[in-house]
C-alpha cells in the first residue's frame, strides 16, 4: 500500500477537531544529565494515553456507510480496540 502526502493531509483534516495537540517538551535537568538537548513528544496526553487514539479515531470516522446504518460498528470497534491493545504489548 502506497501512502501519499495527500492521504496524510486527509487523515489530519479528518481527525483534527477531535485530538489533543500534544506538546514537545524539553527539561533542563535531563539535558544536563545527557549533555545534549532531549525532546519529549507527549503523546501520553491523549485521552487514551497513547498515539493509537489517532489511528482508532480515523478508522472509526471512515467506516463504510453500511456499517454505520446497520449498526455493525460496535463489533468493528471492539475488534479494532482489541488489535490496538495487542499491538502495544
Amino acid at each position: 500500500m502506497v501512502i501519499s502526502k495527500q492521504d496524510i493531509i486527509n487523515v489530519k483534516n479528518n481527525i483534527n477537531n477531535y485530538i489533543i495537540k500534544t506538546p514537545v517538551l524539553s527539561f533542563e535537568l535531563i539535558n544536563k544529565i545527557c549533555d545534549c538537548e532531549v525532546f519529549f513528544k507527549c503523546e501520553n496526553f491523549q485521552s487514551s494515553g497513547s498515539f493509537k487514539y489517532r489511528a482508532a479515531l480515523n478508522a472509526i470516522k471512515n467506516l463504510p456507510i453500511k456499517f454505520k446504518k446497520d449498526g455493525y460498528n460496535h463489533s468493528f470497534i471492539r475488534k479494532f480496540c482489541s488489535c490496538i491493545g495487542k499491538s502495544s504489548i
